[in-house]
């Protein structure tokens, strides 16, 4: 936030049978260096996916993509 910086981040996570997310790492950091992953990692623990897509096939054992953005607010 010092720096002023804005950060895209994409995280690839495993999902375990609670929907909870797992052994998750940074598979996109930009810019790189400054943070951003880790603070991703952070958030990763919050997330859950439900334990079953749409269309009925479980969510356990697969794995996710989650792109996220973090973004200093605009005056």
């Amino acid at each position: 936030m010092r720096q002023g910086l804005d950060g895209k981040i994409t995280i690839l996570c495993g999902v375990d049978a609670g929907g909870r997310l797992q052994d998750c790492s940074v598979v996109h950091e930009d810019p790189v260096d400054e943070g951003f992953g880790q603070a991703a990692l952070g958030l990763a623990p919050r997330f859950r996916m439900a334990p079953e897509s749409r269309s009925g096939v479980k969510t356990e054992g697969g794995e996710v993509r989650i792109p996220l953005w973090f973004r200093l607010p605009r005056q």
